[in-house]
């Protein structure tokens, strides 16, 4: 008996230091290991719910959330990360639940707007998004360096049999059982991301998506992007990626994030599971994680989860330390 108490009390002594404070806004409630980062974080949180979506929709989100975003922060020199969690019912979407962790740089330049963008898309399409689309468009507002990183990883894979083709990439519902075609899809979805939306803007991007839900992706390219199909794509985008992704003169200001834009130097771990833990030591040999929505069959309490992602060079759902 003695000793179950000074396990659960040590339990909690554990507890305390890593989430020690708690700080609520309108949308989100963050406990973190002191009240100044707590405090911090809820405050980026609600800044990049509100320019993320402005950038993306045009207007910020109708309303507040009925119950805010729980966000767990566990922070240091660890691998940085996220993890977002919400539910579908009946084109509702509720339930929301997020785990951050990393250096507090990292947290707030490039995981907060992260997982924060995947709520704003859900909120807009009340439905599981493809893996590509969602994960790539998310990738879109984080720290440039990660972005740098995934571009990296791209150029590895580009001319080689890892490449994933665009047909077959448009039509992932799973993650790859091969560890590498994860890291692969990643990269792809971030850098297709970017081409459509420097082609055509983020209107046209929310507008490819939805057509191809309702009909296929042959016609939403055509319709939308005044291409013949798929392969005219693919032939773009390759000629664009292999031309160093060029900017495009009118293009339109990159989302502009709470913190000010500075170089780190630990890697962002993105996984994308609700039921693996941010201890990314423990997930670095497990098999890649998945998300709930995966077949793509919206279903009744649907959960769908997600984290970020790894350095390119070791495991994706491992860290630098």
């Amino acid at each position: 008996m003695r000793l179950r108490l000074t396990i659960c009390l040590s339990i909690l002594l554990y507890s305390s230091m890593i989430y020690g404070a708690t700080y609520k806004s309108a949308n989100f409630v963050v406990t973190a290991p002191n009240a100044n980062l707590a405090e911090q974080v809820a405050l980026t949180a609600e800044q990049c719910r509100k320019e993320i979506a402005i950038a993306w929709l045009g207007e910020e989100l109708p309303g507040d959330w009925a119950h805010p975003c729980k966000v767990k922060v566990k922070v240091g020199q660890i691998g940085a990360g996220g993890a977002t969690t919400f539910k579908f019912n009946k084109g509702e979407v509720y339930g929301w639940d997020m785990e951050v962790q990393g250096t507090r740089e990292r947290i707030l330049d490039s995981v907060i707007p992260h997982e924060v963008s995947h709520t704003i898309f859900a909120s807009y399409f009340r439905r599981p998004l493809p893996r590509w689309a969602d994960e790539g468009a998310a990738t879109i507002v984080e720290h440039v360096s990660e972005k740098r990183r995934q571009l990296d990883m791209l150029h590895d894979v580009i001319d080689t049999k890892r490449r994933i083709p665009i047909r077959k990439l448009l039509e992932i519902t799973e993650y790859p059982n091969n560890q590498q075609d994860v890291y692969t899809l990643y990269a792809e979805g971030f850098s297709l991301a970017d081409f459509l939306i420097e082609a055509g803007g983020r209107k046209r991007f929310l507008q490819l998506i939805d057509m191809a839900h309702e009909q296929d992706w042959e016609t939403a390219f055509h319709e939308i992007y005044n291409l013949e199909n798929i392969n005219e794509l693919e032939t773009h985008w390759r000629n664009w990626v292999m031309a160093g992704s060029p900017r495009n003169q009118h293009r339109e200001e990159e989302i502009q994030v709470a913190v000010a834009d500075k170089k780190i130097n630990d890697p962002l771990v993105r996984s994308q599971s609700p039921d693996n833990e941010l201890d990314t030591n423990k997930r670095s040999n497990s098999e890649p994680s998945r998300e709930s929505f995966s077949d793509q069959t919206l279903v009744p309490e649907e959960t769908v989860g997600r984290i970020s992602r790894p350095e390119p060079q070791i495991l994706r759902v491992s860290s630098k330390q």
